[in-house]
């Protein structure tokens, strides 16, 4: 392919990411759900014009979603079907968020972040994402939401891993709702958990621990990791926490884990290895949206981590690939340097 077609459809992208945008929010792959459909018949069920529909649908099978036939019938492909809402490993939700009009204005904020190392929220809004979140739900929902699809996607080879068989009580330390524990319950049914989230997150949490039948073997904690985590647990979890913050940060929340810890205590971490060097796509490019949408987030090497535990008290034993992007990252609570 000549470069010039290339940079095209790298220069067009935003074309392709707004056309998936209407088509999750007008809800075309569930339409199109076991039938096929023209424009016209989707454009009288979604009150939006049949012409417009069929140029912006036909866009989207020459970026590989959807099908069209020569009778001008649309159909799913494996990519729409990945958009159904409610569908097994489906990525609508993580679309509508990626796709969000605060994302879009955080993204404009790119040249003023390449200048002074501020994040996107920081500049457009004034404030901390998470603290833009609060004063607007409706825009918190979305995000929890896609962070909730992007879990499921996760959970299962999560739980599947091997450090969970030696532990007896887990805290999962800002696990949201709880779907990741709940698989990790699920697949070790003598472990026990706490969940420790904001108090309003843990109201959503106990309707889905109950509805995956590990309700009675969690307990609910409310607070801040970078207050406190819970205690009494031999093992504590937190996923995609620390790329949310910079080292600063990092340091205090995992300076309470190991307070929170015994000696010989295990830390499970999950999080996007990066290398510095090297330019995974996936990896890359959370990395750069964590620049943008964090205060001086980032995703780090197996090493940079290695180094921030050893500060706070643990050595890092393993580094457990997962099924997909991510990586578990087991430490042990060690005594400080200079004790034995």
């Amino acid at each position: 392919m000549p470069p010039q077609l290339t940079l095209f459809d790298l220069a067009t992208g935003g074309i392709v990411a707004r056309m998936l945008q209407q088509v999750v929010r007008l809800e075309i792959p569930d339409r199109l759900d076991r039938t096929s459909l023209t424009a016209a018949e989707l454009a009288q069920q979604t009150g939006v014009r049949s012409d417009e529909l069929h140029r912006m649908l036909r866009a989207c099978v020459s970026a590989g979603v959807f099908r069209l036939d020569a009778a001008g019938r649309f159909s799913n492909n494996y990519l729409s079907r990945a958009l159904r809402t409610g569908a097994v490993g489906s990525f609508r939700d993580p679309v509508d968020y990626f796709t969000s009009p605060e994302v879009d204005e955080v993204w404009g904020s790119l040249p003023g972040t390449l200048l002074t190392g501020e994040g996107g929220y920081e500049q457009r809004f004034g404030c901390s994402v998470w603290d833009w979140y609060a004063a607007n739900p409706g825009a918190e929902t979305r995000f929890a939401r896609a962070m909730m699809s992007m879990s499921a996607l996760d959970a299962r080879g999560i739980g599947a891993s091997t450090p969970f068989r030696r532990l007896k009580r887990l805290g999962d330390v800002g696990g949201g709702a709880g779907l990741v524990l709940s698989e990790i319950l699920r697949q070790h049914p003598k472990l026990e958990g706490v969940l420790f989230d904001a108090e309003g997150v843990l109201e959503v949490a106990r309707e889905l621990l109950a509805a995956r039948g590990v309700a009675g073997r969690v307990d609910l904690q409310a607070g801040s990791f970078f207050e406190r985590v819970p205690t009494g647990c031999d093992g504590l979890f937190l996923k995609n926490i620390l790329h949310d913050w910079d080292d600063e940060a990092v340091l205090k929340i995992l300076g309470n884990c190991r307070a929170g810890l015994p000696l010989g205590g295990t830390l499970l971490l999950v999080e996007m290895l990066h290398d510095t060097n090297t330019a995974n796509r996936v990896a890359s490019l959370s990395d750069v949206h964590m620049m943008m949408a964090t205060t001086r987030g980032r995703e780090r090497s197996s090493e940079e981590l290695r180094l921030l535990l050893e500060r706070q008290g643990f050595a890092l034993k393993k580094v457990h690939p997962l099924p997909g992007f991510q990586s578990l990252l087991e430490a042990v609570a060690v005594p400080p340097q200079g004790q034995a």
